[in-house]
Formats: C-alpha cells, sequence, structure tokens
C-alpha cells in the first residue's frame, strides 16, 4: 500500500471512496468581511457591487443570507472606496476585454478576481475558500494566487501574499500543508509538510520579480533575501544523491511512501526558479548550488518517470493531472532545445483523455476514489497548459465548461457533481487564478521565462 492514514486529518475520503460523491454546495459566493470573508448562500438575493469584493446594502433589505437571519461581518466601504476599487478593476481587465480572442470571458474573469479580492485579507493572507473547512492558507494555493495577481497588476497583493507564506515558513526553510491565516506559522492540523507548495512559491517568486516594478522588486528582495535564501537551501536538502525529492503529500493531500510527479516536477520548477532569484541577489555560488540541485531533478524526471509516460509514480499508479507541471508555463519552455522532457506533451495529451469524465471536467488521477465528481482546479490546470502547448481548442472548451458551472452567483466552485451541478466550496481562490492566468495567456499576456544568464 502506497497510503498511510496514519492520521486522522490525513484521512481523505474523495482521494479512497469510490462511493462518496460529492454533491452539496456550500456557499454562492463571498462577500468582503471586517474580519473574515462573509459566505452567501447561492439562492440568497443578496448581491456584490459590481466589479467590486463588496455587499450591496441595499440587497440586505429583504433577503436572508445563509440563514433566517442576515450573518453579521459585512465590510461596508465608503463611495470613494467603491469607485476606486471598480476603477482598478477596469484597468486590469481592460486588455481581456479588448482581446476577441477571450472577451466572452470577461465577466467570468471580473467575478474570478473580486472573489479572490474578497478573500485576501488585511495581512495578505488569501483564504483557499470562505468556508470554514476551507478558511485556511495553503503555500501551493498561494503561488497562483500571487502570480495571477501580479499578471492583473495588483502588484501590492502580490508581494503581500508571499510575503505572508514566507514567513509562515518553518525555521528550517520547509513549509507545511497549510496555515491560519492570521498567525503566521500556525497551523490548523498535522497534515505536516507538502513539499509541492514550497517549490511551487519560489517558482511564484521568480515569476511575479519579473512582473512588477523594478523598484518594487529590489524592495521585496531585500527585505525578504534571507527567508528566501533559506526556503532555497531546504528545498535543495530534500532532494537525494538520486536526484529525488524526499516523499511527502501533495495536492492529494494523502501520505505516500513514494514521490509523486506533483511534488518532483513542482521541486523542479522551484530549483530553477529559486536559482534565478539567486542570480538576481547577485549570489553566484548559491545559483550555482541550486542550479545543479535543478538538473538532478530533470535528469531523475527523464530516467524514473518518462519511461512509463509520466504516471503518478515513477513505476506506474496512473495518470495523474500533475503531469501539467511538466509542462509550460512551469519547466523550459522551448519545444526545439532538446531540453524538454521526452513525451510530455503526449503523456499531457494521455491524461487530458484519460482524466476526462461524463460531465466534462476532470479527476485529479487514474487512481482516484471518485470517478465522478470533477474538480475545477484540475480543469484549470489542464486549461493553463493547454494554452501554453499550442493547444487552444482544449483552453477554450475547459474555460466554456467552467462558465457554464459558475454558481448562480457567477462564483468558480471547487467541484462539479455528476449531476452536473456546482458543488463544494465556492468560490475557490486556486480555481479563480488558473482561470485568470490562463484567459491571460490567450489573450497574448504570457508568464516571463525563467531563464538563466
Amino acid at each position: 500500500m502506497r497510503c498511510r492514514n496514519q492520521r486522522f486529518q490525513m484521512s481523505n475520503p474523495d482521494a479512497h471512496s469510490s462511493e462518496r460523491h460529492e454533491s452539496a454546495l456550500y456557499s454562492g459566493t463571498v462577500a468582503r468581511g471586517i474580519n473574515v470573508p462573509v459566505l452567501i448562500r447561492d439562492d440568497s438575493s443578496a448581491i456584490r457591487i459590481q466589479g467590486t469584493p463588496f455587499i450591496d446594502s441595499e440587497s440586505l433589505k429583504s433577503t436572508s443570507v445563509g440563514s433566517s437571519q442576515i450573518p453579521r461581518g459585512f465590510y461596508f466601504p465608503s463611495q470613494d472606496e467603491v469607485l476606486h476599487v471598480q476603477e482598478r478593476t477596469n484597468t486590469s481587465l481592460r486588455f481581456v476585454k479588448e482581446c476577441s480572442q477571450v472577451r466572452n470571458y470577461a465577466d467570468m474573469a471580473e467575478q474570478a478576481l473580486t472573489d479572490n479580492l474578497a478573500l485576501t485579507q488585511p495581512n495578505g493572507a488569501i483564504l483557499a475558500a470562505g468556508s470554514p473547512y476551507y478558511a485556511f492558507v495553503w503555500p501551493r494555493d498561494t503561488a497562483f494566487n500571487a502570480v495571477a495577481y501580479a499578471v492583473y497588476g495588483y502588484d501590492d497583493e502580490a508581494i503581500a501574499a508571499l510575503e505572508y507564506v514566507l514567513a509562515c515558513a518553518d525555521p528550517s526553510g520547509l513549509m507545511q500543508a497549510r496555515y491560519m491565516p492570521h498567525t503566521p506559522g500556525e497551523v490548523p492540523d498535522e497534515r505536516g509538510y507538502q513539499h509541492d507548495g514550497l517549490g511551487f512559491i519560489l517558482w511564484a517568486i521568480a515569476e511575479v520579480i519579473q512582473i512588477i516594478p523594478q523598484s518594487k522588486c529590489q524592495k521585496f528582495l531585500s527585505q525578504y533575501e534571507e527567508q528566501i535564501v533559506l526556503c532555497a537551501h531546504a528545498l535543495c536538502g530534500l532532494v537525494d544523491a538520486r536526484g529525488i525529492p524526499l516523499p511527502s503529500q501533495d495536492y492529494w493531500e494523502i501520505d505516500v511512501d513514494a514521490t509523486t510527479l506533483g511534488v518532483i516536477s513542482a521541486v523542479a520548477a522551484g530549483l530553477r526558479g529559486a536559482s534565478w532569484i539567486a542570480q538576481c541577489m547577485k549570489n553566484k555560488q548559491l545559483a550555482s548550488h541550486l542550479k545543479f540541485a535543478e538538473k538532478k531533478v530533470r535528469d531523475a524526471m527523464r530516467r524514473e518517470w518518462a519511461p512509463r509516460g509520466y504516471q503518478r509514480f515513477a513505476d506506474g499508479g496512473g495518470m495523474d493531472t500533475a503531469v501539467c507541471f511538466i509542462l509550460p508555463p512551469f519547466q523550459e519552455a522551448n519545444f526545439k532545445s532538446g531540453e524538454f522532457f521526452p513525451g510530455a506533451v503526449t503523456a499531457w495529451e494521455r491524461a487530458e483523455h484519460l482524466l476526462r469524465l461524463v460531465n466534462g471536467g476532470y479527476k485529479p488521477g487514474e487512481s482516484w476514489g471518485d470517478g465522478k465528481t470533477a474538480w475545477t482546479p484540475e480543469a484549470g490546470f489542464f486549461a493553463l497548459s493547454a494554452s501554453y502547448c499550442g493547444r487552444s481548442d482544449v483552453a477554450h472548451r475547459i474555460l466554456m465548461w467552467l462558465m457554464h458551472y459558475r454558481t448562480r452567483h457567477g462564483s468558480l466552485p471547487e467541484k462539479v457533481s455528476s449531476e452536473k451541478k456546482p458543488a463544494a466550496a465556492a468560490p475557490l481562490a486556486l480555481t479563480n487564478s488558473l482561470v485568470l492566468l490562463t484567459i491571460a495567456r490567450m489573450a497574448g499576456v504570457s508568464l516571463p521565462e525563467i531563464k538563466y544568464s
């Protein structure tokens, strides 16, 4: 057995049970609260002010939101704040609305962006979702949220999100699965380390500092150089003599005895990003050390994972959505260089076909227990990688599917049930960010390549 459910917190029924299928929708959307986001039921007539994360106070006068009583805790902004946020939203989405290729997705993009603003705390922490069991900060999710913020011009929010997660890292530089949103470093349970989260954070930092203005980049690096170096050394320290990182949970969030594709690919991306960051900080010795470690990891992926078509484990385990992580924008984007992972596109095409469900969405992997419920982050990863690999047909199909299964309020849910209805938490910040990044790419706004000088 590869899975060890030794801790109660590690038991993930979605991954093991073929009988449990998600059908409930926890909420229709969220609005910014005084302390935490406020959930709004999907059948509620309460609405947000257009182009903002703020509740429309007029809509509360004749509605119940979530119960027979209107919940407390909504944040009510001044008119000037509303106008400022609306102007900023319109400016950030202008390139989407002006591009004929993605104009039809402008409403979904606006909702995704403002939903994430509602989930973002004043200290920079971005909640995975507003529902109580999701109201935590996952480093993995934060990586994509920060990059999406940077692409859409929300520099300060991107930096603050990364700063919060960097402040959460252990003294060793490693990162836990998730953290409390108001106390950096405090964890809600014993899920333990998820090494893909650390890898994606370092990849995200390398992306963000190439997008934001130079002055903000320099300030961020000067303030957090010590913590970034600590995390980079920690990521490098995970790699054994064979070039394979130590096993940990990945986005499936179950214990495993062997390293997954999701972990090794994220570590490779993180090492590449960290080496580039070290160059920016003029730390040539560290950059060289990280580059060497990255080469070992990439060689291990070619040697151990490529022969079986990049399945979940080196020796099999079925196809996994993590195949998206061996493609751009996470890995080398030059298809003609020979440095690209051999057979990566073929493996991606196979996974995209095998993991697609009857309802049009995707499950995490072939060995995933629930074969009927689709997960929107998985759809988002396939859409994003498709947009970078010349498969705009697939990216468009997935974006249309996601747009179709939004809640009545327009938010993207975590799942789509076998009955073809939105399910679980809504909105989900990770799905929002993947949709935003895919739309940006298809509008001609690509992530910077992480290249060595």
